[in-house]
């Protein structure tokens, strides 16, 4: 059922009212001490900002990572004198060496509060003693994501190795840094839109959290800066059918009627690349004109899909811009102040404000008005915007494209991308990409999954089953990675263009047809709970499968046993 423009907004207006009811003593009060260079704010009791401007102007900008700059009040108690200041809270003391200059280790320190009293949740301080340029103890954190299965074989890839992935905002040693200083900030207009930091590669911008091995208060803490993970419609956790494969409206229109005459619910109908010309002078890899002889009647066959009550998502592969000859082209080109009559190519520019209007109002709006719900966006290009050199396409993307929803429509917005960089629990669901078909990958996932919810990406969307590196399923291992995506937080079926690949029900065996279809059915009878523990999520960081050491912190099996996880 689609959430409707009244139970978004009130989710967002109760986030709205929270933060407008901390007064502007409150904010203040978070500051803890304050000269001409430096500024150190009490985020939470266990996390605190630290800030150096050698012009004494500090940043009150959202970040890209840090979005929240109003804080609840935090029970602190300060020592100062002439030459020093000591901030402590029950997880943390800090010592600064007052007007020396740059934050390093010879006037900042933090260390565990002197305490030895348990948390709520049984969890306890790790002492700790830290400064800044130190680093954390070697294999200690506990990793967070990467941006894509592609190829690989389980966590490891042909031409690569091992897949390097990222740390996340957990470690085993009960501190972790966040450096924010050459993160890009947000502008103050109304769609906020990326800009330089000012004195950019001169200020500092750092935030401690210290945890202890509450693991679920880092994560709780690090959003009361770097915002929520937002809650997704409830049609996201039903089964989704896609298939790169060059489908007709008909072929579609067949595939959903055998899906209800077999009684398998279905909740998002994916479209892969085809539904857009491909050949060259007509599209590419990149389009956005409907291909005529697969799809006559685009906005019946989208009127189709609703009467069936069906959520519908096409895919995008934008790098290529817009060319002459897309149907968009001639609004998209007056909007960019071009002659349409010239036929010049309209590049793609992520960064430019106006392009990135004009690709939304004029090329993709339209389309969502004939019936398209989200996007499947698909970047595969180059990693970085060609006006600001750190500035990712995927997390940027990601960003715009989730707030231009939240700008214009009256539904729970939701895209389904690639994984961006810290600050992208913001904008879910994961696409993770085309993975290799083989057990290794399937072995794999499990703790992919689990250790994404350490940087609260707690969304990945598999190709359950796999797809590529294969001529034809193996049964056994198709009905145990369906098994898996049951119990994951997308359940989403795809694979390569090959004929040996098609996964619809029908085309195995009666028994293992049952047992597919029964596992679909389960998916159902668990989503009430999945959706329920999704608005758990919202409220505390915490994801939906996430790693055993949250709840067991003291076992080293939580730890070693990397397949095994929590479900909610």
């Amino acid at each position: 059922m689609k959430q409707k423009y009244s139970s978004y907004k009130l989710l967002a207006l109760s986030s709205a009212l929270s933060a407008l009811s901390l007064t502007a003593a409150a904010q203040n009060a978070n500051v803890v001490y304050q000269d001409s260079n430096v500024r150190f704010t009490l985020v939470t009791d266990g996390t605190v900002r630290m800030e150096y401007a050698p012009d004494g102007k500090f940043l009150d900008n959202k970040s890209f990572i840090a979005v929240n700059r109003s804080y609840p009040e935090v029970k602190y108690k300060k020592n100062e004198t002439s030459k020093k200041v000591v901030i402590s809270t029950d997880y943390l003391t800090l010592s600064y060496t007052k007007g020396s200059g740059p934050l390093t280790e010879r006037n900042l320190s933090i260390v565990s509060a002197k305490t030895k009293k348990k948390t709520a949740d049984g969890k306890h301080l790790i002492p700790f003693a830290w400064h800044p340029g130190q680093k954390d103890a070697p294999d200690a954190n506990l990793k967070g994501t990467y941006r894509t299965l592609d190829g690989y074989d389980g966590d490891s890839r042909g031409d690569t190795g091992k897949m390097p992935i990222e740390d996340g905002l957990l470690s085993r040693s009960g501190w972790t840094l966040i450096d924010d200083s050459e993160g890009y900030v947000f502008d103050n207009s109304d769609w906020q839109w990326v800009e330089h930091r000012p004195n950019e590669g001169k200020t500092q911008d750092m935030y401690f959290l210290a945890y202890g091995n509450d693991y679920k208060k880092a994560l709780h803490d690090f959003t009361v800066f770097a915002g929520k993970e937002p809650l997704p419609p409830r049609y996201a956790f039903g089964y989704w059918w896609s298939r790169y494969w060059g489908y007709s409206d008909n072929e579609l229109r067949q595939l959903v009627g055998k899906m209800q005459s077999y009684n398998i619910p279905m909740d998002v109908l994916v479209v892969d690349m085809d539904w857009h010309y491909t050949e060259e002078g007509r599209g590419g890899w990149t389009g956005y004109t409907w291909n005529k002889r697969l799809f006559p009647s685009p906005k019946g066959f989208l009127k189709w899909v609703k009467q069936q009550q069906l959520e519908t998502t096409v895919n995008l592969h934008p790098a290529d811009g817009i060319k002459y000859y897309e149907e968009g082209y001639d609004d998209m080109a007056r909007w960019m102040g071009m002659n349409p009559a010239d036929k010049k190519d309209i590049a793609w520019n992520a960064s430019s404000k106006r392009f990135m209007q004009g690709w939304y109002d004029k090329i993709l709006r339209p389309m969502e008005r004939d019936g398209i719900d989200f996007w499947w966006l698909d970047w595969q290009q180059w990693e970085n915007d060609k006006e600001f050199p750190r500035l990712s396409n995927t997390w940027w993307i990601n960003y715009t494209t989730f707030t231009d929803m939240e700008r214009h429509h009256d539904t729970r917005p939701m895209l389904y991308h690639r994984w961006g960089g810290l600050g992208n629990h913001r904008y879910q669901i994961g696409f993770s990409g085309d993975a290799i078909i083989s057990w290794k990958s399937l072995d794999f996932q499990p703790y992919y999954n689990s250790t994404a919810s350490n940087v609260l990406y707690g969304y990945w969307s598999h190709d359950i089953g796999g797809h590529m590196g294969a001529d034809s399923i193996n049964p056994e291992m198709y009905i145990r990675w369906m098994q898996f995506g049951a119990f994951s937080p997308v359940l989403r079926t795809h694979s390569t263009k090959n004929a040996g690949l098609n996964k619809e029900p029908w085309v195995f065996a009666d028994k293992e047809r049952d047992i597919i279809c029964d596992i679909i059915k389960q998916r159902y009878s668990l989503a009430p709970y999945i959706y329920t523990m999704a608005r758990h999520t919202y409220d505390t960081g915490v994801s939906l499968c996430r790693p055993m050491y949250y709840d067991y912190p003291d076992a080293q099996e939580a730890y070693s046993n990397r397949n095994e996880y929590m479900f909610g």
